[in-house]
């Protein structure tokens, strides 16, 4: 536009038209003032979708105190302000902390849901007492049963106090850190709570499918009867009723702590056991009775007086 002004200038001036040519610069003049407050317009603009983009992103958020993520790129407010290519205007992404805090607080709900809090920080596989070669084995089976990419079952029993539950907590404790989710079920207590529950056939079905379909289940003390004794017909039935629900899921995983060994329980009742014992493929330990193997009474001295 300037350099056709400017032409046009010297072209009146050439023919004598010196009114014309002043006209033509004028114009110009114009031009120009006009070009540079667009400018000018146009950087004052910037500076100010800048500042409102700085004064939010720098503003500080609450949401690390739900879940506990502290996000220096968002300011825990999960939002960040972006400005234009041109920086005339500006939009709101989320943050990718926002994935964090989703799956973060997935976990915290799927272990509140297992109900395992109470065990899962002290029952890990890196503070089991590995000080003999059988609890070195078991920790290495374990770990291995946890990468297994298919669906198979894991079985511990055997002598009382050598760590069945601690191993089987450590299990399921990876589990739930990859967001797969666990049930915990102590056996004396929930087969009390679902026997009590036989006559209320709706409350007994809705608490069983969650039991029968549940990705993973871990059954603590499977059969924990006084020595000596047998568990009654009903807790058979019951364990039956569990057992063959997810023997027929292959997607489903199964994990179980018993003070009876594998050949025990076949002996004990052989359709429930065998299922076990298949489904369990590779992954089933026992522990031979052996006091010198239970760590709750190790180094127990009784005052005799």
């Amino acid at each position: 536009m300037q350099q056709s002004i400017e032409a046009e200038v010297i072209d009146r001036l050439k023919a004598g038209d010196v009114m014309g040519a002043l006209a033509s610069k004028a114009r110009g003049l114009i031009q120009d003032m006009r070009e540079k407050s667009s400018e000018e317009i146009r950087e004052e603009q910037k500076a100010r979708m800048k500042q409102q983009v700085d004064e939010f992103n720098d503003r500080e958020g609450e949401e690390n105190e739900v879940d506990g993520i502290d996000c220096r790129i968002c300011r825990n407010k999960g939002l960040i302000e972006v400005l234009s290519e041109d920086g005339l205007s500006s939009s709101i992404r989320i943050c990718e902390c926002r994935k964090r805090r989703a799956e973060k607080l997935r976990a915290d709900r799927l272990l509140r849901e297992s109900g395992l809090v109470e065990m899962i920080e002290s029952h890990t596989f890196r503070n089991f007492e590995t000080k003999e070669d059988w609890q070195k084995k078991i920790v290495q089976h374990a770990c291995d049963y946890v990468r297994d990419q298919g669906n198979k079952w894991f079985f511990f029993g055997g002598q009382p106090g050598a760590g069945k539950t601690h191993i089987c907590t450590a299990i399921c404790r990876m589990f739930l850190k990859k967001s797969i989710p666990v049930r915990y079920l102590l056996w004396k207590d929930e087969s009390a709570k679902l026997k009590g529950l036989i006559n209320d056939a709706d409350r007994y079905e809705e608490e069983m499918k969650s039991i029968k379909e549940i990705p993973v289940l871990y059954i603590d003390d499977l059969f924990k009867v006084q020595r000596g004794m047998k568990p009654s017909q009903a807790d058979v039935n019951l364990a039956f009723e569990i057992i063959n629900a997810r023997y027929n899921r292959s997607e489903l995983k199964t994990i179980i702590s018993c003070e009876w060994t594998m050949t025990e329980l076949i002996g004990l009742d052989e359709a429930l056991g065998s299922r076990i014992k298949e489904r369990r493929r590779e992954y089933v330990y026992g522990i031979n009775r052996d006091m010198n193997k239970n760590y709750r009474i190790k180094g127990y001295e009784e005052e005799v007086i």
